[in-house]
């Protein structure tokens, strides 16, 4: 059959997107009917009066805007969901940080009151630890993943730098966590900002045992779990506080 008028106006109305036709069949449509079915890409809509024709292809018209107006609304909230969290990751880590410096501070007091002599400085930096025998908690877990990761003993030149890093990328860590927690739940901030501390350090007295560097809990003395609770809280309380006053975050 030879190319007809119908079979170009079907043809120009799939090009330009339409999915749908409406229409009163009769003698004077009988061409497009017939050039529609021979297409059999856009679906007929029968209608029993012409002035509907116009109302459902308006209707159509409505449901496709309001379809794409709920995509665009999901994108958006998708993407602000997404740049939520990565805000509050971030806070928490500038958080933990500024939680981890007041925990030292504290140390750093009683290691003066103790007798230590060094400034805040070299203590911070770590400026005695010259062998793998005087790193700390944190430098001692470091150790084991260097030699994990690279199959030998790393060198005491290494236990200064190891012992920094591990030190703060703890407190960093944990304050990530943190903020991951926040922003997933917006509910009893109090309740988060209490359990901090306590959740921190109740952790190294579970996990450090199993990698060797902790003993187990009972066997320290009641003064030096004290302390080091009271230290941890500290740093809960400083690392909650900063961080509810960069989020805004309230009861």
């Amino acid at each position: 059959m030879s190319f007809t008028i119908s079979d170009l106006v079907v043809e120009t109305a799939e090009k330009a997107g339409v999915c749908r036709v409406y229409g009163l069949p009769g003698d004077s449509l009988n061409g497009l009917t017939d050039a529609l079915r021979r297409n059999g890409s856009l679906a007929w809509g029968h209608v029993r009066h012409e002035a509907r024709t116009l109302l459902s292809g308006r209707g159509d018209e409505l449901i496709d805007i309001a379809k794409d107006e709920r995509h665009q609304e999901a994108l958006l909230m998708r993407n602000a969901r997404g740049s939520g969290i990565v805000r509050h990751l971030a806070v928490g880590a500038v958080a933990s940080a500024v939680g981890t410096g007041a925990m030292d501070l504290l140390l750093y007091r009683r290691y003066r009151r103790d007798g230590g002599k060094e400034t805040l400085l070299r203590w911070e930096l770590a400026a005695g630890v010259t062998s793998w025998d005087e790193a700390s908690a944190p430098g001692q877990t470091g150790r084991k993943l260097e030699r994990l990761v690279t199959g030998r003993q790393p060198p005491d030149s290494w236990a200064r730098t190891t012992t920094n890093v591990m030190h703060w990328a703890t407190g960093i860590g944990w304050g990530v966590q943190y903020g991951a927690l926040a922003g997933r739940t917006s509910r009893h901030p109090w309740t988060r900002a209490l359990a901090l501390g306590p959740a921190v350090w109740l952790a190294g007295y579970v996990l450090l045992p199993l990698v060797g560097v902790y003993k187990p809990i009972w066997e320290y003395d009641a003064r030096t779990l004290s302390e080091d609770f009271s230290a941890h809280l500290v740093f809960g309380a400083a690392t909650s506080a900063v961080f509810a006053a960069l989020i805004r975050e309230g009861p």
